[in-house]
């Protein structure tokens, strides 16, 4: 599997990329997205680790644009140094109703305190440090 999504809290996802994915990969990504916002009982918010892969294909990412419009979207944000996910996270911007919702970081900690303006405390019961350490990448628990 080329990602992981991880439930933080019960407010906040967190999606891991371990690769690039194939297109199949990435069809059955937004698949599970749009699962996990129909199911979910509150406004979710999405934290995504792009620094060793992200979704390159544009059908997909104009999905993932049209995602943000879903009632239980409240707000994203990713990081990466990479200037290939910089590319294409242009990309999905451009596709976003809510841009102020949804933004992109160079550092995991700029996208947290993102997170943070969005919605104070939000990520305050999670141990930033163990989540984003290159041990516990991907293989997060998901707690339900």
């Amino acid at each position: 599997m080329s990602y992981a999504i991880n439930r933080l809290t019960p407010r906040l996802v967190m999606i891991v990329w371990m690769r690039t994915p194939m297109l199949n990969e990435a069809k059955d990504f937004i698949r599970t997205l749009e699962n996990t916002l129909n199911q979910a009982d509150e406004p979710q918010y999405f934290i995504s680790d792009l620094r060793r892969g992200q979704i390159v294909d544009v059908r997909i990412i104009h999905q993932l644009g049209a995602l943000t419009t879903h009632r239980n979207w409240a707000g994203s944000t990713a990081f990466s140094h990479s200037p290939i996910s910089k590319l294409f996270l242009g990309s999905f911007r451009k596709m976003v109703t809510a841009s102020e919702k949804n933004m992109t970081f160079d550092l995991p900690e700029d996208a947290i305190a993102f997170l943070e303006g969005l919605s104070p405390d939000l990520t305050s019961e999670v141990d930033w440090p163990h989540i984003l350490s290159p041990e516990s990448r991907g293989t997060i628990e998901i707690e339900e």
